[in-house]
């Protein structure tokens, strides 16, 4: 299996989506390892709260880097970088320059796209040079999480809206969730 190495930041939204992140990768041939210098690929989900908050995901992508590096001079064979991949908030708002300031960001996930995160990995493994998709869209997607999937046995983020309406000056919420949309009553009680 290939392995993969998951960062989280934020709120706990980002630690859900991370868990929903997971659970598509693992039909998709990935397994979780606690390991960066094991991974195939690496995801940073990404928080807009705090300043400077694009500039600590270059930093943190080189000193993963280096950490690759350092280990693979102490094998026999250098393996080859891991992709890298941004999801989150950061992503959202910072897509196209995530880009233009690093050449090893070659996936870049909105909020509203963990469900196409194994449709776009799997482009990059067919050699497509980087793969995107931060859409907000008015019409929900809720990706669903199977009970079995998560990762604590006692917790259980589930999902009953996404995004907001209101705006406020200090918030980006709107700017990287999108519109305010809930998800049916019913789809909330079955989970």
């Amino acid at each position: 299996m290939k392995k993969l190495y998951l960062e989280t930041y934020g709120c706990q939204m980002n630690v859900h989506d991370s868990e929903k992140a997971v659970f598509a990768l693992s039909g998709a041939g990935y397994e979780m390892t606690q390991q960066a210098e094991d991974a195939d690929l690496i995801l940073l989900n990404t928080c807009m709260v705090r300043e400077k908050a694009a500039r600590k995901v270059f930093s943190r992508i080189g000193e993963l880097k280096a950490e690759r590096r350092k280990n693979a001079d102490k094998q026999a064979g250098k393996r080859p970088l891991p992709i890298f991949g941004v999801m989150g908030c950061v992503a959202q708002a910072e897509a196209d320059r995530l880009f233009e300031r690093s050449q090893d960001v070659r996936l870049v996930l909105g909020t509203q796209a963990i469900g196409k995160l194994p449709e776009l990995v799997g482009q990059l493994e067919q050699g497509f040079p980087r793969a995107i998709d931060v859409r907000l869209s008015k019409e929900a997607e809720f990706f669903e999480l199977q009970a079995e999937a998560r990762r604590t046995e006692h917790i259980a983020y589930i999902t009953i809206t996404e995004g907001c309406n209101k705006f406020c000056s200090f918030c980006i919420v709107p700017y990287t969730r999108g519109e305010e949309v809930s998800r049916p009553f019913d789809d909330v009680l079955t989970e």
